[in-house]
């Protein structure tokens, strides 16, 4: 087929009706890299843009940081400014210190001449002391000799005392034995100032021969205050004490096993006493120890 073209206008419309002319003159007018360049101009647009939001994101991130850091900054202005407050308060305090030191050296001053001036009257005093050192010196060995002899007539005065209460409580004793804890014909076996009973005597022969018991656990047992016992072989160690504390308490117990090991009988341990403090109660219950409270005189 055969096109005249007489003018541009007729290229331009052949080129529109024959979109493959465009093609080919396209091809033989522009060179490679030119045809290239739309795909490539994309390609730039493409990276621009991903340039951009990695841009725009990292500014973001670095305009949070620049606002965090400007916080920071505002925070740390505060304390700058508070600590200038303070080394300024400081500042005043030590004005104020250093006018309380001058001032009171004028006082230091008077002082140390009121302290220059009373130094022959501590010289005085001083021999004055001296002189009185034998003095005081007998004075002190006859209060010690006074309180000697006051702490013999007062422990004889407490013997005297405890042994007039533990021979007012005996027979209240037996009474309580026979009727609070059911002894049959209770009796006195032993006390301090009296002769032991024959059936006590006879046990404890026995049990020393048998090497039941030591002699010196006798003997202990023979320091016990008041033990009564029965016609039913029950027996009570007693220790009597006006005011009743922990030793007491202990040597009745003790005593109480060594009768327990002579008679192979029951035993219990008891303290009689006219004062009792709630600790020693305590004390008494958790060893089962009995307690009998007995007013003195």
């Amino acid at each position: 087929m055969t096109t005249t073209i007489n003018d541009i206008a007729d290229f331009a419309r052949i080129l529109q009706e024959q979109p493959e002319w465009t093609a080919t003159l396209r091809s033989l007018l522009l060179t490679e890299e030119l045809l290239n360049l739309p795909a490539q101009f994309a390609e730039f647009v493409q990276e621009t843009r991903e340039n951009n939001r990695v841009a725009n994101e990292r500014l973001t991130r670095l305009e949070e940081l620049v606002q965090g850091q400007g916080e920071q900054l505002k925070v740390q202005g505060e304390q700058l400014r508070q600590l200038q407050e303070l080394v300024q308060s400081q500042g005043e305090q030590l004005r104020q210190l250093q006018e309380l030191v001058q001032g009171q050296g004028e006082q230091l001053r008077q002082l140390q001449e009121l302290v220059q001036g009373q130094g022959e009257q501590l010289r005085q005093l001083q021999a004055l002391v001296q002189g009185q050192g034998e003095q005081l010196k007998l004075l002190h060995e006859a209060q010690t000799q006074m309180n000697a002899r006051h702490n013999s007539i007062e422990g004889r005065f407490a013997n005297y005392e405890g042994g007039y209460y533990e021979r007012s409580v005996r027979n209240r004793l037996l009474f309580r034995a026979r009727n609070q804890f059911g002894f049959v014909g209770p009796y006195l076996a032993m006390v301090n100032d009296a002769q032991d009973a024959p059936e006590l005597s006879q046990a404890e022969t026995l049990a020393l021969n048998s090497q039941t018991v030591t002699l010196e656990q006798v003997s202990d047992l023979h320091d016990t205050d008041i033990i009564i016992s029965g016609r039913d072989g029950r027996h009570l160690v007693i220790e009597a004490s006006i005011t009743a504390g922990e030793n007491d308490i202990s040597r009745a117990r003790l005593r109480a096993e060594t009768l327990a090991a002579i008679t192979g009988e029951p035993v219990q341990p008891a303290i009689v006493t006219s004062l009792l403090s709630e600790w020693t109660e305590r004390s008494a219950v958790n060893a089962g120890v009995v307690i009998f409270v007995i007013p003195f005189p």
